[in-house]
């Protein structure tokens, strides 16, 4: 043998166990990276609108919520119902929205996506909560489905699909449908 096969500096042959444990680490690493990508396709396909919305609320970030009728509010998501969500301003009153009035729902720049993979917690629907409005003599403004100015007044009552309230400054009253209702903004009573 020559002194160059018995240098202890110089690497012999590759030992099968350090392949084979090479190639193991290897395979797990590709598994770990498909598991991950499968695992965020399937979140993807289950996501719903209600669930991103839940995701937003508990980030407690301020969002731009664009209605369909080109209103904006900037808020953050406070409470998601069945078919609205109640928005929170930094410096002013709570706004309801209605889920089908949302054009478009804006987080801060720089926050990554949402999996919306998941149900809200409530049920409530927006009549509901019209409905509790009622009996709290709240002031509001209702912004109907293509309506250019709001009604102002009081939520008298809330029927199965009829929004009753007494207009604000005259004796009279308004009835609106309430599938047309779009937001809802409190008013400070102040």
């Amino acid at each position: 043998m020559s002194p160059a096969e018995h240098d202890p500096l110089r690497p012999g042959p590759p030992d099968p166990f350090d392949r084979w444990l090479a190639e193991v680490s290897a395979d797990r690493v590709i598994g770990e990276r498909a598991r991950t990508g499968w695992l965020a396709r399937q979140a993807a396909e289950d996501a719903t609108w209600r669930g991103a919305l839940t995701d937003l609320a508990e980030r407690g970030r301020p969002v731009l919520v664009e209605l369909q009728s080109g209103r904006r509010h900037r808020g953050t998501v406070a409470v998601i119902g069945h078919d609205f969500l109640v928005l929170r301003p930094a410096g002013g009153p709570d706004v309801l929205v209605a889920l089908d009035a949302i054009a478009v729902l804006r987080p801060p720049p720089g926050d990554g996506p949402v999996t919306g993979d998941r149900e809200p917690p409530s049920l409530t629907s927006l009549g509901d909560a019209l409905a509790g409005l009622a009996a709290s003599g709240q002031e509001v403004a209702v912004w109907t489905a293509g309506a250019s100015v709001a009604v102002v007044g009081e939520i008298a009552a809330v029927g199965r699909d009829l929004v009753t309230l007494t207009v604000a400054g005259e004796l009279g009253w308004a009835y609106l449908a309430l599938a047309s209702v779009a937001e809802v903004s409190l008013l400070d009573s102040g």
